[in-house]
């Protein structure tokens, strides 16, 4: 993706409705990684040639990921959301908003047609998120990007790895996973020492 269909993209979400996405909806490089990696292990299972458009946490298990290629949703607080859902963007025709059936403060629900499947999210400011994400969606599949992500698809690799917060996803496991088997390796030694002290004293009775 480049810099100005990230600027074109960014515009939708900071312009005269920014006010309902302000603290709350993350865009490309503005994306804390705490919360990106939150949403990578609970329910965003990103594959290769996928780049992190935007993200909203409604919780650290909780929330919706937009990326080149897909969209992630798990909002299992609210009975009328998915629950561990993705879809391929290039198979998302429409949008609509409806309220929930509350009387008081009734929810907002954005349900996303794509192609065999809906998959529908919850946000307080619904008509605003929907209008940003039709924009959004409309952008990635003119440029192609949805649909070179799908192609590209595969499991993430050091040399694959779709975006800076994913190679160092990559990175931190591959050093904790050495840092493990080190401490592994001290732990049998010691417990050598530990059993050849134990046969001396035992040989010395």
């Amino acid at each position: 993706m480049n810099e100005s269909q990230k600027q074109e993209i960014t515009g939708f979400f900071t312009g005269k409705d920014a006010s309902a996405f302000k603290g709350v909806v993350f865009l490309f490089n503005n994306i804390p990684e705490k919360k990106l990696q939150n949403a990578i292990k609970h329910y965003a299972h990103l594959k290769s040639g996928e780049e992190v458009v935007l993200l909203y946490e409604y919780s650290a298990k909780e929330g919706f990921v937009l990326t080149t290629s897909s969209l992630y949703v798990n909002q299992p607080t609210y009975a009328d959301c998915s629950v561990g859902e993705s879809a391929a963007i290039s198979d998302i025709n429409d949008f609509s908003w409806r309220k929930g059936k509350g009387l008081m403060n009734p929810e907002e629900y954005i349900d996303i047609n794509a192609g065999s499947q809906t998959v529908t999210i919850q946000y307080m400011y619904g008509k605003q998120l929907m209008s940003a994400l039709e924009k959004t969606v409309s952008v990635l599949k003119s440029s192609g990007l949805a649909g070179d992500a799908i192609a590209a698809a595969q499991p993430v690799t050091q040399e694959t790895a779709a975006s800076p917060g994913l190679k160092h996803e990559y990175e931190q496991g591959q050093k904790e996973g050495e840092e493990f088997a080190d401490k592994l390796l001290d732990v049998a030694d010691k417990a050598k020492n530990a059993l050849g002290k134990l046969g001396g004293l035992f040989g010395k009775k």
